[in-house]
C-alpha cells in the first residue's frame, strides 16, 4: 500500500474515532458467544437480534451445547421476532455439533492456540459461516488484527475509494483487509459501522454532516456536483 493512502486511512480512523467513540457494538468476549451473537444478527434489526441473543443464551443457562439437546420449538421461540428464526437455529445446531466433534465440547478456547489462518478455516468450515463472521469472532474474541467487513463497512470503503468497481461481497474482505494497517483495525471497524448506521446511510447518505467527506470522492459529488463536471 503507498504511503498516501496509509496516511489517509490513518486520518479516516481518527476522524471517525472522534465521531463515535468506537462505542461497542455488544460483540462478546468469548468467541463461541461471538459466533451465536453474529448468527442470530443475520438480516435482522439490533433490537430484535440483540434481544434474540440475550433470550437464547437465558435459555440455555450460557451451556451452548443445550441447543443441540432442547426441543427445537422451544429454541425458535426464544428468537421469535428476529427473523429466520428456524434456519437460524437449524446453523446453530449444526454448528456446535461440528464443533463438539473437533474439539470434544461445546468450545472455541482451542482456537486461541492456532494460527490466524487455521481459524478462518475452521470457522468458515462451518455452515453459515463466512469470512465476516469469522473475522468478528477472530477480532472481538481472539484479538487476533483482522477486518472483517459487514455492509456497512462496504458501503463507506466503496464510497470512499478503497474498493474496485465491481467487487462482490466476500472478496471485499480479501482486498480491504491487506489495505487497513493492522493497529487501526478494529477501531476503523467499529466505527465505520456506527458511520453507516447514521451518517453514511444506503440511499440518502448525509454528507453535510460528515467529518471524512473532504476525502471522500462520493461525498465529494454530493456536495459539490459542479467538481465532477
Amino acid at each position: 500500500m503507498d504511503r498516501q493512502r496509509r496516511e489517509q486511512l490513518y486520518e479516516i480512523d481518527r476522524r471517525l474515532r472522534a465521531a463515535h467513540g468506537t462505542r461497542s457494538l455488544g460483540n462478546k468476549a468469548d468467541p463461541i458467544d461471538e459466533l451465536v451473537f453474529i448468527q442470530l444478527s443475520i438480516r435482522t434489526r439490533e433490537d430484535a437480534y440483540k434481544g434474540g441473543y440475550e433470550a437464547l443464551a437465558a435459555l440455555v443457562g450460557g451451556d451452548w451445547s443445550r441447543l443441540l439437546e432442547l426441543p427445537e420449538e422451544e429454541v425458535v421461540t426464544a428468537i421469535v421476532g428476529g427473523g429466520m428464526g428456524r434456519i437460524k437455529i437449524d446453523r446453530l445446531r449444526e454448528q456446535m455439533g461440528r464443533i463438539r466433534d473437533r474439539f470434544g465440547a461445546v468450545t472455541l478456547e482451542p482456537l486461541h492456540r492456532m494460527r490466524d489462518d487455521e481459524v478462518e478455516d475452521f470457522l468458515t468450515s462451518l455452515p453459515g459461516v463466512g469470512p465476516k463472521a469469522a473475522r468478528c469472532v477472530m477480532m472481538y474474541s481472539l484479538g487476533r488484527d483482522v477486518f472483517p467487513v459487514d455492509s456497512h463497512c462496504r458501503r463507506v470503503m466503496d464510497r470512499l475509494g478503497y474498493l474496485p468497481r465491481g467487487t462482490d461481497r466476500k472478496k471485499a474482505h480479501d482486498v480491504l483487509q491487506p489495505l487497513v494497517p493492522s493497529a487501526i483495525r478494529r477501531s476503523l471497524h467499529i466505527n465505520l459501522v456506527h458511520h453507516g448506521k447514521s451518517l453514511c446511510l444506503p440511499r440518502t447518505p448525509r454528507c453535510e454532516m460528515c467529518p471524512v467527506c473532504d476525502l471522500c470522492p462520493t461525498g465529494q459529488r454530493r456536495v459539490r456536483p459542479e467538481s465532477a463536471e
